[in-house]
């Protein structure tokens, strides 16, 4: 060989350099690069010629430098250092290195620094993903334990196994099934089996979970008292590794109330279906111009056998042409929920097409969901025939009058009756020869004279026709209702002779009439004012405090532990309970304020009139310590307490809905602060916040 030793010894150095699996690199003793090996290139992203030359510091992380340069400095001085920085790679990613430098020493002078850098890059960002990762889990798992929380309180949790066995059950499920935990674990829900639902709905629930498919519904269950109670069902299959379930997890929520609620609805409009079936008067409803109902009097009137007949057909089909537009205008009226409309003359044509002079009323309402129109319908024929034999001819007319069932009189303009139809007789009580030659103002209700009088006057001076309804005395001394239509008659020269006034008994209607209304704005079961009316009380009574500049109170209440006592004595115990509460309530309560059932157990009291809160607290307390007497109801005698919310205008709220919410949350706080005591509220809510 002919080189020397020296040399050899470079190119062994340089060989050792240039392929170490570590990035090594040389610093000059300013800190220039003057070497730097494949693996390094490989981490920085640079040529070796755009590195060599240029000085550390332009590739350290700013945050580093400072460090970098401390150790740089140790090493310069002839130690060994090993340290951690933060590089730019050529693409400006930030790059992790572990680095060890010593001094270059020739002739024990420092040239120079060697340095080996490991990139530890990969091994942070797997850190980074750790920790998060670790952060990730802690959180889920912080998650998992709050929804646990909130379920066990809020909600009726089991779980299966793949058989249906129970194996584990919440204390809820235990209170509102009345088992307990020993007993129901390694149960099936057939324990709690009702009898109510048909096997098929069991067939089809299992058929599902079976699949791996979650499943909702509402069931009625049986507790271990033989009560009953509904709640509604998920259950979710827990998938095995093959994907079929292994366990089962329910979650209930109680929706008894909810569905007493419902079912106490359902009788109250099966009492009013009834009382509109019964009607005898024709009731129809039609919605968007369609025939939806006809009661029973209805289908007599349009001569068909049954309703199915016309039901589905528009309205207009059985309108004459002349009265169309003026029907248009009706139905146009009552979209509105709660509109209503005059009385309206019209020609309607029979199932045979027969016409028929009718006059019909109607309100707007909301049937199976929709806005409609009831529309209450009279046959006017006999009274029609009247007034065209009135125009035709005296001796036809008088035929016809007496032989009717309406009142016929002539009155003049004094109001003397000169002369009355035989049904004066057995409708009133007054034969003919009595009546006439009485003045007819003399046996109208006082309450309605003012009005009656002035329909009357308005009737001669405009010429036109009135149909008015008022209370009219009859030979026994009893208030009748009836309607009466008065036609004007003139001569020949527009002088006004006698006015032909045509009544019937409205009585029956009027009873009817009162029934609705007041099934409409009272509870079925106390008979106090329901949700509705209250509300619109509320609504005055805040008008009338705003415009006087006064204080009102609105109270919150409900009976402690009342569905325990429904529960374990039965609903006929608890509506009676109901009952006696609301009159007990009562008795304690102003001739001003109003009690109203809320609906379950809850209960409203507006006291629209006090000067200061001291009176309402009062009457709170007065209403506490009267609750705190025992009930006798059948062969049970108990004790309930109350809880009460107390809500003042203005100071908990300027609205309806704000005092509401008030006096709710003030109750909330009764019942958390161990029931049987009053608590006044101490929020303010506006219409946007909810409870």
């Amino acid at each position: 060989m002919n080189f020397s030793l020296n040399e050899l010894s470079i190119e062994i150095y340089q060989s050792i350099i240039e392929h170490n699996t570590d990035a090594i690199f040389i610093l000059s003793a300013n800190g220039q690069i003057l070497e730097i090996n494949k693996k390094a290139l490989d981490i920085y992203g640079y040529s070796k010629e755009e590195l060599k030359g240029i000085h550390y510091k332009e590739m350290i992380v700013p945050d580093y430098l400072e460090k970098t340069m401390e150790s740089v400095a140790q090493t310069l001085s002839g130690q060994h250092c090993e340290y951690e920085t933060q590089v730019y790679h050529k693409n400006g990613e930030i790059l992790h290195l572990l680095v060890k430098i010593m001094p270059i020493l020739i002739k024990d002078e420092i040239k120079g620094i060697f340095g080996v850098a490991i990139n530890r890059t990969e091994f942070y960002k797997t850190k980074a993903s750790l920790t998060k990762t670790e952060r990730d889990l802690k959180k889920s798992q912080k998650n998992l334990a709050t929804i646990h929380m909130a379920l066990e309180e809020s909600s009726i949790l089991a779980i299966t196994d793949r058989k249906g066995s129970i194996e584990f059950a919440n204390n809820k499920f235990c209170e509102i099934s009345k088992y307990s935990m020993e007993e129901l674990i390694g149960q099936d829900h057939r324990i709690l089996n009702s009898g109510y639902h048909s096997k098929e709905y069991f067939r089809e629930m299992y058929r599902m979970i079976g699949s791996g498919k979650s499943w909702k519904g509402e069931i009625r269950n049986k507790a271990k008292d033989g009560s009953f109670y509904w709640v509604h069902t998920t259950i979710v299959p827990v998938l095995d590794d093959d994907g079929k379930p292994c366990q089962y997890v329910a979650i209930r929520n109680d929706i008894t109330e909810r569905k007493q609620a419902e079912e106490a609805l359902r009788q109250s409009e099966e009492r009013y279906r009834k009382l509109v079936e019964l009607s005898p008067d024709p009731i129809i409803v039609h919605t968007d111009g369609i025939l939806k109902y006809v009661n029973d009097a209805g289908v007599k009137l349009y001569g068909i056998d049954s309703s199915d007949e016309i039901i589905e057909r528009p309205i207009l089909d059985f309108v004459h042409p002349d009265y169309r537009t003026a029907v248009k205008q009706r139905m146009h009226n009552l979209k509105k929920l709660g509109n209503t409309v005059d009385l309206l003359e019209e020609k309607i044509v029979r199932f045979d097409g027969s016409l028929m002079d009718v006059e019909a009323t109607g309100v707007g309402i909301h049937y199976e969901g929709k806005p409609s129109a009831q529309l209450i319908v009279r046959d006017i024929t006999d009274r029609k025939l009247a007034e065209e034999a009135l125009r035709q001819s005296e001796v036809k007319y008088r035929w016809i009058t007496e032989h009717m069932t309406d009142l016929v009189a002539i009155i003049d303009v004094n109001g003397m009756v000169n002369y009355a139809s035989p049904s004066y007789g057995f409708l009133i009580g007054y034969t003919p020869q009595e009546f006439e030659g009485t003045v007819v103002f003399d046996l109208i209700h006082p309450d309605d004279m003012a009005f009656v009088t002035q329909e009357f006057l308005n009737m001669i001076q405009t010429k036109k026709e009135a149909l008015i309804e008022f209370r009219f005395k009859d030979a026994n001394g009893n208030w009748v209702w009836v309607e009466s239509k008065g036609t004007p008659i003139y001569d020949e020269h527009g002088k006004f002779l006698h006015a032909l006034v045509v009544s019937r008994d409205i009585s029956e209607r009027k009873v009817l009439e009162e029934k609705l209304l007041h099934m409409a704005y009272h509870d079925a079961l106390t008979d106090l004012p329901n949700r509705r009316l209250f509300k619109e009380r509320l609504s005055q009574a805040i008008k009338e405090a705003e415009s006087e500049h006064r204080m009102m109170a609105v109270m919150y209440l409900d009976m402690d532990k009342f569905k325990h006592i429904n529960d374990t004595l039965g609903h006929d115990v608890g509506d009676e309970l109901l009952m006696q509460f609301g009159k007990r309530v009562k008795r304690n309560l102003r001739q001003s304020d109003i009690l109203a059932r809320q609906g379950g157990d809850e209960f409203t009291i507006l006291l629209p009139y006090i000067e200061h809160k001291q009176e309402a607290i009062q009457v709170a307390e007065r209403i506490l310590h009267s609750l705190q007497e025992p009930w006798q109801i059948g062969n049970h005698t108990f004790h309930t307490t109350s809880s009460i919310g107390l809500a003042f205008y203005s100071e908990n709220g300027l609205t309806r809905n704000q005092l509401m919410k008030s006096a709710d949350a003030a109750l909330y706080e009764a019942k958390s602060n161990g029931r049987n005591n009053v608590k006044l509220a101490s929020t303010y809510f506006s219409d946007k916040s909810s409870l």
